[in-house]
């Protein structure tokens, strides 16, 4: 509770023996940051976190964590996963990224460990250091893309089959460097069935897969079309980013020499559509945002006529807040911010695909609040 960012914490409780309820119950009386999820019967691990990621888009969180309550994951670690998140879907927490990073292990756990890692990324080819790590932060997009009541993993290999469902989908994963210390008193959950599963589950993984070992390619289907194809004519395909920024009931509009739209822009190569959107922001309008939900992707295809050519403006949307705002960082001295309410926004707007974000926009910010962890 004495993190510099605010977080909210979650117990999820299966009935436990040992009276962890009924602790987590006298401290949630006395702080309202925490809460507590009883859960009569012990249905596993996996059945566990999926309750509490129920619990957690129910409330509208934007990112949810996953860690032991044991403090064997550092708590003190959140605002490093927070700040990679700003790029990312999911980020892990590696004990084993740029060195082994494990405290009262056994050799034979590391080696254990060690030999599951190599495993799964042989069989799957996730390239990631540890994928049977448990400290992760998602964000609320990653969480919905996720069928959670398909999931069959309920030990270990939970973990292995949330971030590879993620993973194959194309969604962004990173890993920071964690310290793990095992718990002092205590016994570990570790046995012969939850080493089958996992062994099992990663094959099924392979072939859910269609035996691929790379993510599948972008399903089209998702994206949003607007404007009308000009028969016989080839468009130039252009990559974008753009934000959805807020202060209190008003949004962030760009007013520039070719009419208003938001902030944003193309993205350069190599750039992220997260990266794109926080850079172009900043570089138009001194504006620097925390990114939040990602709205969707829409095409527009649109003439320019500065360049004589036809562009399918594909072109990613973001919910964003204001962290602070400084007018001698923009580069680009014509372009002015100005700041509307949403219905005078959408008037002003010149492309219909930020028009549709904008209104997808305040649908979601009426249907729950929006930026908690």
């Amino acid at each position: 509770m004495a993190l510099p960012v605010k977080v909210q914490t979650l117990v999820v409780d299966d009935n436990s023996p040992d009276g962890t309820g009924k602790i987590a119950d006298e401290l949630a009386a006395k702080n309202g940051a925490i809460h507590v999820l009883h859960r009569t019967e012990k249905s596993g691990l996996g059945r566990a976190y999926i309750a509490g990621f129920k619990w957690a888009l129910e409330h509208g969180f934007d990112f949810i964590f996953e860690l032991d309550g044991d403090f064997s994951h550092n708590p003190d670690d959140i605002p490093m996963f927070l700040e990679a998140a700003q790029q990312a879907d999911l980020v892990l927490g590696s004990r084993y990224k740029n060195g082994i990073r494990v405290i009262n292990w056994p050799l034979s756990r590391l080696m254990l460990s060690k030999s599951a890692a190599k495993y799964v990324k042989l069989i799957t080819g996730m390239p990631f250091t540890d994928p049977t790590g448990g400290y992760k932060c998602f964000r609320r997009r990653a969480l919905e893309a996720l069928n959670l009541d398909d999931i069959r993993s309920n030990g270990y290999s939970f973990q292995i089959e949330t971030t590879h469902r993620l993973w194959r989908r194309g969604m962004r994963i990173v890993e920071v460097p964690i310290v793990f210390t095992d718990r002092f008193q205590g016994h570990s959950k570790m046995s012969g069935h939850i080493v089958r599963e996992a062994l099992l589950m990663v094959w099924r993984l392979f072939f859910q897969n269609n035996m691929r070992r790379t993510p599948r390619p972008p399903q089209l289907e998702s994206i949003r079309e607007f404007g009308t194809a000009v028969p016989g004519q080839t468009y130039v395909l252009r990559l974008g980013s753009y934000s959805i920024a807020r202060q209190a009931d008003r949004v962030a509009i760009v007013l520039a020499p070719g009419g208003a739209y938001l902030p944003g822009g193309a993205q350069q190569p190599g750039e992220s559509p997260e990266q794109a959107a926080v850079r172009e922001a900043l570089e138009e309008c001194g504006l620097r945002i925390q990114l939040g939900r990602c709205i969707g992707v829409a095409d527009e295809l649109v003439y320019a006529d500065k360049e004589q050519t036809y562009f399918r403006k594909r072109c990613t949307f973001f919910t964003a807040e204001v962290m602070d705002f400084d007018s001698s960082r923009a580069i680009e001295p014509d372009h002015q911010l100005v700041w509307l309410p949403p219905a005078e926004a959408l008037a002003k707007l010149r492309h219909e695909s930020q028009r549709w974000a904008l209104q997808e926009a305040e649908r979601i910010r009426a249907s729950r609040p929006s930026g908690r962890h």
